[in-house]
Formats: C-alpha cells, sequence, structure tokens
C-alpha cells in the first residue's frame, strides 16, 4: 500500500438488515458477487480481488453481524461515500457504529475487531480508489444514541423503541436517565411484516410478492398490485402493528403513564397500520415519531466526535 495522508475523518455508519445509513446517505443493505460487467448502471465495489454490487436487495437476518463478510463491504461502501463527498481518497478513518442496545455488550469488541480487520485497506468504489486505515471503531447503543443529546427533553417516564427491518430495541428512560435492567431487544423488525405479507398472499392467492412491491405498498397507496393482494396485505400490516404494541405493552408501555418514542422504519408502520388507539396516541402526543432516517448515525456522530475530543483527536 502506498503512503497515506493519514487525513483524520469520523464516519458514523447506522448498520440496518434493510438499509445502511450515514449522516448524509442511505443505501439497501445488500451485497452481490459481481463477475464482468453489469448489463445495467450499478454501484460496483472491487475489495480483495473480487467485485460487488452495492445497494440490491436486503440482508439476511442474522444475530451475528460479523457472521461474514457483507457488512464489512457495505462499510467500505458507504465509507467510499462519505469520503467522495469529502473530497478525500485517503485517510485514516474513525468509524463510529452502532448495536441493538442490549446485545451491543456482549458483541462489542467481536464487531470491533471485524471491523478493523485489516487495518490497512485499499479498494475501489465506482472507478475510484481508496487507500485507509481503520484508526479505530466507537461502538454505540443503537436507538439511544439517537436521543442522547437531546435526554433533558424526556421528563418522566419513557419508552424508546426503534423499530428496524431485522430488530426491535427497547429501552426505559426516567427524567433524562436510562433505566437499568429495562432494555431490551426483539427479533420483531419490518422482516416479520414483510414474510407474513408475503406468506398470505401466497397462501390466499398464489400470488408471489416481490421485495419492491411490499415496500412501494408500505411507502406508497398507489402500489400496482390487485386489489384483493393489496387487502390482504393490509390485514397482515395491521396484525403486525397489533403485535409490536402488544409487546411494547408487555415490557410496561402503559399510554397513560408515560410516552413512546418511535424510530427506524417500522415507525412507519405503525403511523399507517395503527388502530384508532395508536392514532389517537399519536394526535395526543403519547407517541412521538422520530421521522429521521438518519438519527442513529448522527448520534453515532456527534458522541464519537466528543469522545475523540477528549482524546486530543480532532476529525
Amino acid at each position: 500500500m502506498k503512503e497515506l495522508n493519514y487525513t483524520p475523518v469520523l464516519i458514523a455508519i447506522d448498520h440496518g438488515y434493510g438499509q445502511i445509513k450515514t449522516p448524509n446517505f442511505v443505501f439497501p443493505t445488500g451485497v452481490q458477487p459481481c463477475f464482468g460487467t453489469p448489463a445495467f448502471a450499478a454501484d460496483i465495489l472491487e475489495w480483495a480481488g473480487r467485485k460487488y454490487i452495492i445497494g440490491i436487495g436486503h440482508k439476511e437476518v442474522r444475530v451475528d453481524k460479523t457472521a461474514d463478510e457483507d457488512f464489512r463491504l457495505l462499510t467500505m461502501a458507504a465509507v467510499a461515500k462519505e469520503l467522495e463527498r469529502m473530497s478525500l481518497r485517503e485517510a485514516a478513518v474513525y468509524l463510529a457504529l452502532g448495536l441493538p442496545l442490549d446485545w451491543a455488550a456482549d458483541q462489542k469488541e467481536t464487531f470491533r475487531s471485524y471491523m478493523r480487520t485489516p487495518y490497512e485497506q485499499s479498494f475501489t468504489y465506482n472507478g475510484v480508489t481508496y487507500d485507509i486505515e481503520i484508526a479505530d471503531v466507537l461502538i454505540h447503543p443503537q436507538g439511544f444514541a439517537a436521543v442522547a443529546g437531546h435526554l433533558d427533553q424526556f421528563r418522566g417516564m419513557n419508552m424508546l423503541c426503534d423499530i428496524g427491518h431485522g430488530t426491535m430495541s427497547l429501552m426505559f428512560i426516567n427524567s433524562g436517565k436510562p433505566v437499568p435492567g429495562r432494555i431490551y431487544t426483539e427479533l420483531m423488525g419490518v422482516h416479520q411484516c414483510v414474510m407474513s405479507m408475503r406468506d398470505a398472499a401466497m397462501k390466499e392467492f398464489h400470488a408471489r410478492l416481490e421485495d419492491e412491491q411490499i415496500e412501494d405498498f408500505l411507502r406508497n397507496d398507489n402500489a400496482e398490485i390487485p386489489e384483493k393482494v393489496k387487502q390482504i396485505m393490509d390485514v397482515t400490516a395491521r396484525e403486525y402493528v397489533n403485535r409490536i404494541m402488544g409487546k411494547l405493552g408487555e415490557h410496561g408501555f402503559d399510554p397513560q403513564m408515560m410516552k413512546l418514542h418511535l424510530m427506524g422504519g417500522g415507525m412507519w408502520l405503525v403511523k399507517k397500520f395503527g388502530d384508532k388507539t395508536v392514532q389517537d396516541a399519536i394526535r395526543s402526543g403519547s407517541i412521538l415519531l422520530n421521522t429521521d432516517i438518519h438519527a442513529s448515525a448522527r448520534g453515532y456522530e456527534a458522541i464519537a466526535r466528543g469522545t475523540l475530543k477528549g482524546r486530543g483527536v480532532i476529525v
């Protein structure tokens, strides 16, 4: 590897199973090996002598994000996007990342080691070569990082709920302070709703729903899907939201006694498919919606910047 300029930069990444988010970019969590030249325009990562198409499809939901190289490859793509924005090709990169709330303690060091291997890396993204060293990896609690900068607004008892593609992370915050022992992670992300929709459509109509069709239905009201299929998808989405709210109740959510702060992609499903009780709670302010898809990545960045400043590292 050639001599690096070692410009120190901080890059925050929220590794979702559905999307990768940085403070400035969002792209699907998909990696496919690439052989030859793709027939259509695509984001191509060349790493360790191999080519990959980035951003096609979604990552399989696994508890262990280090089980294969995919999240490392997606990290390089995210780093490339941020370095391109900064007009840099060489850098000493400090990564600010996150893990689900009650997985962070057990998986922190493994994930940190995974992201630092190899220490020095040279790769090409969309024809541009980047030479970097991973100077350090700082791991933060997913969800909580997004609100850590304004905990003074969390008066009384609150429940924070981050519904991602693969997991749903919960924690209680009392008067701005996390409540020890009341942190939970459930495998009840949006992926569960997607699979239920696909199974229902196949069972009722022998119809195969593609990921793109499901995403279009969940995001828009004009999805090009037969009305009878839309109806069963609507029922399935409402059942999923009911299960979410039921699980929150099992963990202690009481809309009369506390506020619920929702974030993540599943937040939109709660808003769109929640029953009258949910809709009333949203209108009354008992359920608050954080619609910033970059919130966790920006939270990681802010916390890491403070940590590094304390070490004398200016990024």
